[in-house]
């Protein structure tokens, strides 16, 4: 009976001792965890700004080193164009050693990491100093105090070799599947840390390579902007006299000479100076057109109904005496914009609208805005000749009309330069027709 007590006292207490060996495994392995966690959120913090590679390097290792306490980890980047491992981190170990083997070569038996490299395997020295691997490097290893080496390849996501993870300790020791599961883990963070920053350098080359591309076709545009500009001036000056000429000549004739011409030469003369003034229009046309792109623009609070009004007292004195107009003019809300250009859109949209509706009895136009939330659009609508909806993508083409000289005069430029300058704005514009009943043109402008 003693003899069974006694055995069931030395079971009892082992089993507590088996229990209290399991608590403290399970509260080492939660505390290791809780570090990795810890360590793990750091350097991702770090590969998430803009940390240099080498600084992230060093937490990894660092933090390999505080869950393996007694450990010394380095990292070497793989160079392919000289097949040599180097220029890495290794902040455990001797200066000397790391200056040793940065640039050691790739190749099978080359040390721990030059084989790993070389394989793309780990390879595992459990001890340096009886290992064929080590035989050239032994002393060294010997000098600098450690006497194992575990060797993990750093691959990149498309398998290619990026370099070498590695563990020392200062005696012989093979790894236990925790610390082949810890090395493993520290390869991986490496390659995500060298994969990181080499897409970010990447991405910044091809950012450096796009802004030299703008800032180059931003110097030749300049360089063609002078170059039309200079050809505007010509243009401007060269044409000009002649027309003036061609002009001034055929009135002349007319003048002085008209009672020796038929009707056919008078005809003909007055068709030439008809002509000639249209060439200069449209010459001026171009001129504005050309300019629109390198006019300052001046940002202005706009008072658009004061605008609209204005425009239409200046225009309505040029109407012939005859021709009857209903302008109504809604409230319309303010905007933002230069001034001297937005009043050039005006203009073109209310002298469309009292040319085209010239041939009615009585011509309506009504403007009036409407608040789209984060834009203001302006319309102008007549009862004018209208439109086919099937050709308005060319209303805003420069030189297309959709009415012949015959009809109604124009060089086919004014809805071209409107366009240019509501872009110039930010806005949009369009419109809407239909032969015979009139037409709606639109133009927005974004709020201040």
């Amino acid at each position: 009976m003693r003899t069974t007590e006694s055995t069931s006292t030395l079971s009892a207490h082992d089993k507590l001792w088996q229990a209290g060996e399991q608590h403290q495994t399970d509260n080492t392995e939660r505390d290791l965890l809780r570090v990795r966690e810890r360590n793990r959120a750091h350097i991702l913090e770090q590969l998430a700004g803009d940390i240099d590679i080498f600084t992230i390097m060093h937490s990894i290792v660092e933090s390999i080193q505080e869950e393996d306490t007694g450990s010394i980890c380095t990292i070497l980047l793989y160079d392919k164009e000289t097949n040599t491992l180097g220029s890495g981190v290794g902040p455990g170990m001797p200066k000397f050693y790391n200056d040793a083997i940065d640039g050691i070569s790739v190749g099978e038996g080359i040390g721990s990491c030059g084989t790993a490299a070389f394989s793309k395997q780990l390879v595992t020295v459990d001890d340096i100093g009886t290992h064929p691997y080590w035989a050239a490097f032994k002393e060294l290893a010997f000098k600098a105090g450690v006497q194992s080496c575990w060797s993990q390849p750093i691959l990149s996501s498309k398998g290619e070799m990026v370099g070498t993870f590695a563990i020392y300790h200062r005696e012989p020791r093979t790894p236990e599947p925790v610390d082949l599961e810890r090395i493993a883990y520290g390869a991986r963070f490496a390659n995500l840390a060298i994969e990181n920053r080499r897409n970010r350098a990447e991405i910044l080359e091809h950012r450096n390579h796009l802004e030299k591309l703008v800032a180059e076709r931003t110097e030749a545009l300049r360089h063609a902007n002078e170059e039309l500009e200079a050809f505007s001036y010509s243009v401007s000056h060269d044409l000009r006299a002649p027309l003036r000429a061609i002009a001034g000549f055929s009135n002349i004739m007319i003048e002085d000479y008209s009672d020796k011409l038929d009707a056919d030469g008078q005809k003909t003369l007055n068709t030439i100076v008809v002509n000639a003034l249209r060439m200069g229009t449209l010459i001026d046309d171009i001129l504005s057109f050309s300019k629109l792109s390198r006019a300052e623009k001046i940002n202005t609070e706009l008072d658009m109904k004061a605008i609209f009004r204005n425009v239409y007292d200046e225009l309505i004195r040029q109407e012939p005496a005859g021709h009857k107009v209903v302008f109504e003019l809604g409230e319309l809300a303010p905007s933002f914009g230069d001034q001297a250009m937005i009043a050039q859109v005006v203009t073109n949209f209310v002298s469309n609208a009292l040319k085209y509706s010239r041939n009615t009895s009585e011509t309506h136009i009504i403007v009036s805005s409407t608040d789209n939330g984060d834009s203001t659009t302006y319309s102008v609508k007549d009862n004018g000749a209208g439109f086919d909806e099937k050709y308005k993508n060319k209303l805003f083409k420069i030189f297309s009309r959709l009415h012949n000289d015959r009809d109604f005069e124009g060089t086919g430029i004014g809805l071209s330069i409107v366009k240019k300058v509501i872009e110039r704005h930010g806005g949009t514009v369009s419109a809407e027709g239909e032969l015979g009943k009139g037409a709606t043109f639109s133009f927005s402008l974004p709020k201040a």
